[in-house]
């Protein structure tokens, strides 16, 4: 039967034992893996037994080290699966790609787990899967069903779990609830109801007037949030062409109007998020003006080099979510002012005291700079 995932690794002491500990994981969560110790396919049986696996499969997973950097067998088969499967590396040791590898796996959705891959990074690898996996994975246990009371045909929203989640204080302990939706083939994450404190953090020497004062806020229902900001591929697929300064598919769609962003959630069942759904979205229970540090969470001008990135390559927010800080500013439903809209965020071209959860900023609705994009929207029927 083929499976959804191969695994390519380095045939080494560590390099297995990582392969195998992804290998497990994802089998527990109903992804089917192929994963074959090189030892146990000798002779004139392993080519072909590798060719087919490849071709059968519909992601190819690579254990990155510096042993597979310089192996053969490991740039055969990425070089099998190029161009015709998505292609995932795991970085467990911090080394670049060779020229060999580098020609293949410079757009790759690259993840860090440099010094051994532990659980967040298994739960991080399994979502990511999920998007690339999509309705059609083998057993992905995250399928969406399409809705009983509208066609196939039209825009649907996530459907909402059999029972609610009480509310919730995020935490690692907390299982993420995600959905593929079937529209722009992007994951949703499920945000609880809670309360938060808005506006300037404690201690945050950098809060600017209209980000004061701080005040408590309640989100009453829950609602999904696009995990990242909307790629330039969903858009095409939704909306069609490609209004971006920046091309590359996994790179946010931006130059895109307010206007604009609201049909694309329109066109998926949702609408923008207001200013205090992103907000309380972004923070996922923290209160410092960060949900982690700068670097590990956000592109910004002292590691964006000068353009954006693909979104999901940082690390997500206690509620799952991507690049809500840094990369690119994002439109929100409301007013700043008479003539302008609230964008929240921060980019990967504004000074760091723009990355920052409170930090509010104000673009006219008709405007298209290159460093707003628009984050999927809100499905209504939640």
């Amino acid at each position: 039967m083929p499976h959804d995932v191969f695994i390519s690794f380095r045939d080494t002491v560590p390099d297995k034992a990582e392969a195998e500990k992804v290998c497990g994981h994802l089998e527990a969560q109903g992804i089917s893996c192929w994963f074959a110790p090189r030892d146990s396919v000798r002779g004139e049986r392993y080519p072909r037994q590798i060719v087919r696996a490849i071709h059968d499969c519909r992601v190819l997973v690579l254990i990155f080290s510096g042993a597979a950097n310089g192996s053969e067998h490991i740039a055969n088969e990425v070089d099998l699966a190029f161009g015709k499967k998505s292609i995932l590396p795991i970085r467990i040791e911090d080394v670049s790609f060779s020229d060999d590898l580098e020609y293949y796996l410079r757009a790759a959705h690259r993840l860090d787990a440099i010094g051994g891959i532990r659980e967040e990074h298994l739960q991080r690898l399994t979502v990511d899967l999920r998007k690339h996996l999509g309705t059609a994975g083998a057993r992905a246990a995250t399928q969406v069903a399409e809705s009983p009371e509208r066609p196939a045909s039209k825009p649907v929203a996530p459907p909402v779990a059999e029972t609610e989640p009480s509310p919730a204080k995020p935490g690692a302990e907390e299982k993420l609830r995600t959905r593929v939706h079937p529209v722009d083939g992007l994951t949703y994450v499920y945000i609880p109801p809670g309360k938060f404190m808005m506006g300037c953090s404690p201690g945050d020497s950098e809060c600017r007037d209209n980000e004061k004062p701080p005040h408590e806020e309640e989100i009453a229902d829950g609602f999904w949030l696009c995990q990242a900001p909307v790629t330039q591929a969903a858009w095409a697929k939704v909306k069609g062409g490609n209004p971006s300064h920046f091309k590359g598919d996994q790179l946010p769609v931006e130059q895109v109007n307010w206007t604009e962003a609201g049909e694309y959630c329109k066109a998926v069942g949702g609408r923008l998020p207001t200013e205090t759904e992103w907000e309380y979205a972004a923070r996922a229970g923290t209160t410092g003006p960060l949900y982690g540090s700068l670097d590990a969470v956000a592109w910004y001008p002292g590691n964006s080099g000068g353009t954006t990135h693909s979104v999901g390559l940082k690390q997500p927010n206690a509620f799952g979510l991507y690049d809500m800080l840094g990369n690119v500013w994002e439109w929100t439903s409301d007013n700043y002012d008479a003539e302008h809209k609230v964008v929240r965020g921060g980019s990967w071209v504004d000074y760091t005291g723009y990355v920052r959860a409170s930090v509010r900023g104000g673009v006219g609705p008709t405007g298209r700079p290159h460093r707003v994009p628009v984050r999927g929207g809100i499905p209504l029927s939640v």
